[in-house]
């Protein structure tokens, strides 16, 4: 199976670069929040997304509910983005061996993981997302 993500966006995604995590409820209303941190195995087919659980509630609840996740990775002073999608994400407690991908120690974190497939086109790696204000 070929690789979903070059080498050079597997190097960005692992470089610490900004991640906006998305999903939607059952109305297709979207919610949206930075993630903390990330990490992604070597060969690109697993992408794990850190989120403060006390500020992430509803897209959390999104995730769980729907599977659907959509993650933007973006290098600020380059204007480099990946976007990656996966439809059966999971969640999980943070883990002693995932503080090394944060930048220091975060209590109250959720992690959603899976395999992720790349969302191909031309020009970049995108998806379309409006959002919805978060309470």
């Amino acid at each position: 199976m070929p690789a979903l993500l070059s080498p050079e966006n597997i190097a960005l995604v692992a470089g610490g670069v900004s991640a906006i995590v998305a999903s939607r409820d059952a109305q297709l209303r979207p919610s949206v929040m930075r993630a903390v941190g990330s990490r992604i195995r070597a060969d690109g087919r697993r992408i794990t997304v850190f989120l403060r659980r006390s500020q992430s509630q509803l897209l959390l609840a999104d995730i769980a509910a729907t599977g659907h996740i959509a993650v933007v990775f973006s290098d600020s002073p380059s204007h480099r983005t990946v976007q990656v999608k996966a439809t059966a994400a999971l969640q999980r407690a943070l883990r002693p061996a995932d503080e090394p991908a944060l930048p220091g120690a975060r209590r109250s974190m959720a992690v959603c993981t899976n395999s992720f497939s790349c969302c191909k086109c031309e020009r970049q790696k995108s998806i379309n997302a409006s959002t919805r204000s978060q309470a």
